[in-house]
């Protein structure tokens, strides 16, 4: 009897893929000898290793064991048809954005609409024709970060991605879109988006991407998103994560920040059975600053991991993270937060904080700040809570006539909206402010249909 290879599915979604491409007619990545070495030698990296145990001080929140011999269907010849402003209250709240749309892992063209001036966008197919030293380039990431699984998969993988800029000086008062929809038609699909980012040097951006799925199949998003910001710029990010009730989201924000940069990420899950969203942030400059906010909502047998790791690796420089969590049903969350300030950064100043809100006695949820701090002169700090509904605060609402559903609706959405108003009064907090009254809702509603 012959034991099967380790990963055999992969391997063979990885030589499918790699047919696919050459049967595309230019849809997909060309075949250029470094790019092919580039995928492969990811992808054996990947098989050698797997996926690391739930033992691992990394992923103790996250059980991958399941995936290791996962198998998806091939990606669609052709989008469904799909209506973008119906499902997504983004866009209908955004009518004037620039928008990118990918419809079960494929550009769907007919859906986007023009980017704002100062705003530029390959695909990495007409990257890899156009610019392939500067792909090649931004490709190649560090060892220590290309050990992350998904990060490997995600080479391995590569496909359908963008190469986005926003030129230097430009401010750009318009958002950018940049929609994943997944169909009921198809699957399970394993879809890899790449995403590069640059922020040229005293420039502006608003970038949104949403990742909205309207079935419950067991997909699997693996998204990698890759973020430059030169001397000045400013970039406010948000990630929504509205995926059906079936799917695995990772999702993989890695930002780089020059002098005096600036950055807000924002990071909102609603969606998925599995969640995992991470976001690393390299403060290269003095003077760069980062605010880094999350919620989650999760309800039923629901999980969701946000991971946090701030470098600070320049003196004067600062970090701000709030992170807050809903949980009901028997959903389980955790937040880790690692913030690390190496050897020289004095002066460095960054806060930490965690705050989660149990609506079920059967929620956990669990909390792990961490400080690593080589330098002198630094302000550091960290704080966490886990608590339920205020009583006192239950008991006014309802003396004032208030019912009490719609009373402990009042109160969580309180709770959860301090997250948005970091964002700038205007349609993109209105937005999302809206995402999160339905997730909310969603959250709160028994018996729901997934």
């Amino acid at each position: 009897m012959t034991t099967a290879a380790p990963r055999a599915p992969w391997r063979a979604a990885f030589e499918r893929r790699a047919h696919e491409n050459r049967l595309s007619e230019g849809e997909g990545l060309p075949a250029l000898p470094w790019l092919e070495a580039l995928r492969r030698a990811a992808f054996e990296r990947f098989v050698a290793e797997g996926f690391p145990p739930s033992t691992d001080e990394a992923w103790l929140s996250t059980n991958l064991q399941p995936f290791e011999e996962a198998s998806y269907a091939p990606l669609p010849l052709a989008t469904a048809p799909v209506g973008c402003a119906a499902i997504d209250p983004v866009l209908r709240a955004l009518p004037k954005a620039g928008r990118i749309v990918f419809v079960d892992g494929r550009p769907a063209p007919a859906l986007g609409t023009p980017l704002p001036a100062g705003v530029s966008v390959l695909t990495l197919a007409e990257a890899a024709l156009r610019e392939p030293a500067a792909l090649r380039q931004a490709l190649a990431l560090p060892e220590r970060e290309e050990a992350h699984p998904f990060v490997r998969l995600s080479t391995a993988f590569l496909g359908q991605g963008l190469w986005l800029r926003c030129a230097p000086g430009a401010h750009v008062t318009e958002p950018v879109v940049v929609l994943h929809v997944r169909t009921r038609d198809v699957g399970p699909l394993a879809l890899h988006p790449r995403l590069l980012v640059e922020v040229g040097t005293q420039a502006r951006l608003t970038l949104f991407e949403s990742y909205v799925g309207l079935g419950a199949r067991a997909d699997l998003t693996n998204a990698l998103t890759q973020v430059e910001v030169a001397a000045g710029g400013v970039l406010e990010h948000v990630r929504v994560q509205r995926e059906g009730h079936g799917t695995t989201h990772v999702g993989l924000l890695k930002v780089r920040l020059g002098r005096d940069a600036r950055l807000h990420a924002l990071a909102l899950s609603f969606g998925a059975a599995l969640t995992r969203l991470e976001t690393e942030v390299r403060l290269l400059g003095e003077g760069a600053h980062a605010d880094l906010d999350g919620l989650f909502v999760v309800d039923g047998a629901r999980r969701a991991d946000l991971v946090t790791r701030v470098e600070h690796l320049v003196p004067r420089a600062t970090s701000r993270q709030l992170v807050k969590g809903v949980l009901d049903g028997e959903s389980r969350g955790a937040f880790t937060g690692r913030v690390r300030v190496a050897p020289g950064a004095i002066k460095t100043d960054a806060r930490q904080n965690n705050h989660n809100l149990l609506l079920s006695p059967r929620a956990q949820v669990e909390s792990r700040p961490q400080l690593e701090i080589d330098a002198d002169d630094v302000k550091c700090s960290h704080g966490a809570t886990i608590g339920r509904l205020d009583e006192p605060a239950l008991f006014y609402l309802r003396s004032r006539g208030i019912p009490v559903v719609q009373a402990r609706e009042l109160l969580v959405h309180a709770f959860a909206a301090e997250v948005l108003a970091r964002l700038p009064d205007g349609a993109a907090r209105a937005a999302l402010d809206l995402v999160l009254a339905g997730g909310l809702h969603e959250a709160r509603s028994p018996g729901r249909a997934p």
